[in-house]
Parts: C-alpha cells; structure tokens; sequence
C-alpha cells in the first residue's frame, strides 16, 4: 500500500508540474512587483529544485498541513471540514439512488421479458454505461432545469430556505431531526440532479445484473411450482424469484 501511495503521491506531484501558469503569481495577484514575487516564491518553496520541493511537499503532508488554497487563501484542511458534509451527503444520495433504482428497474426488465420495457432498459443500460459523465449532467440540466425548470442545479438549499441546525452537516438529516420538512424537501430537490448523474452509470450496472439473475431464477423449478400452486406472478417474483436473484447482485 505504501509504494502505491508514493507513486501516486509523486504522479500527483509531477503532473502539477506540467500544468500551465505561476503558483507564486496566482499566490501573490496580478499587481504584484517582481520583489513580492520573488518573496512568494521562496516563502512557498517553489524557488527549490523539483525533488527538493516534493520533499517538502511529502514533510508538510506528514505533518497535516495541507497548504493553503490559492483562490480563497483558506486553509485547505479547514476547507475540506466545511465541504465534506456536503460530499458525503451526495454520495450516500447517489449510492441510495442507484441501488434501488437498479433492482427495480433490473427485475421490471426481467418480469416483461422481450417487451418493450425490457428493450427500453437495455438501450438504456448500454448508453448510459458509456455516456461521459459531464455530458448527462449537461443534458439533464438542460431537460430538467432549462426546458421543465422542475429542478434546480446549483446550491444545496433555495435562497429563502433557512438552513437547519448543524449536527451533521448533512442538510437532509439535520432538517429531519429538527422536524423542518420544508427544508426536507427542498434539500432532496437539490440532490435529485447530481445524484441522479452520478447514479446512471451503476444503475445501467446494477440493473443488468438484476435482470440477468432474475431472468435465471424464474427459470427455476421452484418458480413452476409456485406457478402451479396459484400464486399471482406479483407473488412468485416478489416471494421467490426476487430473494434467489438478489445473492449475486449483493
């Protein structure tokens, strides 16, 4: 593991290097004199060889300093403990989304096998495994921002809606806690875009694999004696086939 972090600590590294523009520029502002420069430079190390640089990049890394961010001049630890809960939010949304709309979609697919949704979801599943990530983003704030404006796609929480008590961080959590459904409800709005862009790619996954387990499991015999016994199809998918086809798809 250490090896693998070296290597991609010193990638990182080496790659920042190619990049175009002045650190000590974009540190010190466009108005700086050729002497503040100079200044910036030796305070941030970047007047040293390469190698010596890494090395003090990797000593302050070791220590927790993460440096400061030369946008906001913020600490960029202090920086990262503002915007996690936000991320961590998204992610949880994201993995929520594509695992329940995945199995559903994957055993609708497999229950009308042939027809037109199963059809409909494997064209589904082949473009949406391989569209770019940035150009279904665009394209649903297009559709659902621009054209049906049911959906924001910026922020975490509308202007007038008054943020709930902190305690996670998470806003959809803390507003529940705090009983502020409205805030409920506008947080989840501001998630559906992103997470919903997020998502399509392990939907396309996750559904192929519940249709291909479900397709399997309804071939079973204990699904023909289910069958003769009475049961409805709603039962013998819900009851038997869908429990046997969940093993390989968890």
């Amino acid at each position: 593991m250490i090896p693998v972090l070296l290597g991609v600590s010193i990638l990182a590294f080496y790659v920042s290097q190619l990049l175009p523009g002045d650190p000590a520029r974009a540190a010190a502002g466009r108005l700086a004199t050729p002497e503040q420069l100079e200044a910036v430079r030796e305070r941030l190390g970047l007047d040293q060889p390469i190698p010596v640089q890494y090395g003090l990049y990797i000593g302050r890394l070791l220590q927790g300093d993460l440096g400061t961010s030369l946008s906001s001049k913020q600490e960029v630890a202090q920086e990262l403990r503002i915007f996690f809960p936000a991320t961590l939010e998204l992610l949880l949304a994201t993995m929520i989304v594509t695992v329940v709309l995945g199995i559903a979609i994957g055993v609708r697919a497999a229950t009308s096998r042939g027809g037109w949704v199963d059809r409909a979801f494997l064209a589904f599943s082949y473009v949406g495994a391989g569209m770019p990530v940035f150009f279904l983003a665009l394209l649903l704030q297009v559709v659902f921002a621009g054209w049906l404006r049911l959906l924001p796609i910026a922020g975490r929480l509308s202007l007038e809606t008054v943020p709930p008590p902190a305690l996670t961080g998470l806003y959809t959590f803390d507003a529940l806690f705090a009983g502020q459904w409205a805030t409920v409800m506008d947080a989840g709005r501001h998630l559906i875009l992103p997470a919903l862009t997020l998502s399509i790619a392990g939907i396309s996954e996750i559904g192929r694999i519940t249709r291909s387990a479900m397709l399997n499991a309804l071939d079973q015999d204990y699904i023909r004696t289910a069958r003769a016994k009475g049961l409805s199809e709603r039962a013998v998918w819900l009851r038997h086939a869908l429990p046997n086809a969940m093993l390989p798809t968890t």
